[in-house]
């Protein structure tokens, strides 16, 4: 007998640089039974899944003949989301079904029902939020997430009066950091598994991804518009990509034109603090190269401060200094990070 039963997940909530705490998942109610003696016929269960960055989606079918050896009486339990059917009609009030069976009658079950499963992820600290945060808090990885697999349970079929005829299929291809239990014991992941007995239990189980090494952070896209100072004041506007290493360090590459005559590239290195209560801005300094590529190529060295206030947003003050010209140029921008 069978009934799908699903634990409840908690999507991780609020910005994921705070404590994500999950909440205990309910117990799932029990699965079918069965008053009197029945025969279980061309049992089938089908798992089809789609894996996204932080979750997967899962189509689960069952579907089985009931053959009564005797008047019997089946008991189905309402599923979640789902859909109950005998032979191909809804079966039952909310709750659950209460089937008849005659001595002798075959009767189809079908139980479809689809669920999400979520990862969960937890920074651990409350009142800091990490430099890569500050700079990258939609698109970036940071060092201090803990990640965890996140499971469904589905009760299949539950005490006596239960008789297998043939085999149970399980149909589970292999899916991308899912696997497929049934009574604990994993299924194969590229051919149809066929088991001599009823189940009592099949889990889908969504395995965390691994981490990123540890000396090397996703980080995000990077843009900026300002203006640079002194006699020759006008705008500048910047765009590229910002990699994390550690806990601090991080790695710029951008274009950058005054949207007249200069477009040049930078490349540079930057040291980041963390940003204490999620209010005092996190500070940086960063050193590197900027290559004008018009009028040249002309290379100058670079120098950066900067503060970043979150969610992506701050400010950088550079200095470049043309060691063959002997000439500073300074500049303030905006920055906004993904």
């Amino acid at each position: 007998m069978f009934a799908v039963a699903m634990m409840t997940l908690v999507v991780p909530k609020g910005v994921r640089a705070r404590a994500d705490t999950p909440h205990e998942a309910a117990p799932p109610p029990p699965g079918m039974t069965v008053q009197g003696e029945v025969d279980v016929e061309d049992a089938r269960v089908r798992v089809r899944c789609r894996t996204a960055r932080q979750r997967s989606r899962c189509a689960v079918t069952l579907s089985f003949v009931v053959h009564a050896r005797e008047a019997a009486h089946v008991t189905l339990p309402a599923v979640a989301g789902g859909r109950v059917q005998v032979d191909g009609d809804e079966c039952g009030p909310p709750r659950q079904c209460v089937l008849p069976l005659a001595g002798g009658e075959r009767r189809r079950i079908t139980v479809r029902t689809r669920r999400a499963l979520w990862e969960t992820r937890s920074e651990g600290l409350y009142l800091v939020a990490e430099a890569a945060w500050t700079r990258h808090a939609l698109l970036g990885e940071f060092q201090h997430i803990h990640r965890g697999s996140a499971a469904e349970h589905l009760a299949l079929f539950e005490g006596p009066g239960w008789s297998l005829r043939g085999s149970f299929r399980v149909d589970a291809p292999p899916a991308r950091r899912l696997t497929v239990s049934v009574d604990g014991q994993r299924m194969p992941g590229t051919v149809e598994a066929q088991l001599s007995a009823l189940p009592s239990s099949l889990t889908i189980h969504l395995e965390a991804p691994r981490e990123t090494p540890r000396w090397l952070r996703r980080g995000g896209p990077l843009f900026m518009l300002g203006t640079t100072m002194g006699s020759q004041r006008g705008f500048i506007w910047r765009a590229g990509y910002e990699a994390g290493f550690g806990r601090h360090g991080f790695l710029q590459g951008l274009v950058e034109t005054d949207f007249r005559e200069s477009v040049a590239l930078v490349l540079m290195l930057e040291a980041a603090l963390i940003s204490p209560l999620y209010i005092i801005p996190s500070l940086s300094a960063g050193a590197g190269f900027r290559v004008e590529t018009r009028a040249g190529p002309q290379v100058a060295l670079r120098f950066a401060l900067g503060a970043n206030l979150g969610m992506g947003m701050g400010l950088q003050a550079t200095l470049d200094w043309d060691v063959r010209g002997r000439r500073a140029t300074t500049a303030l921008a905006g920055r906004l990070g993904f």
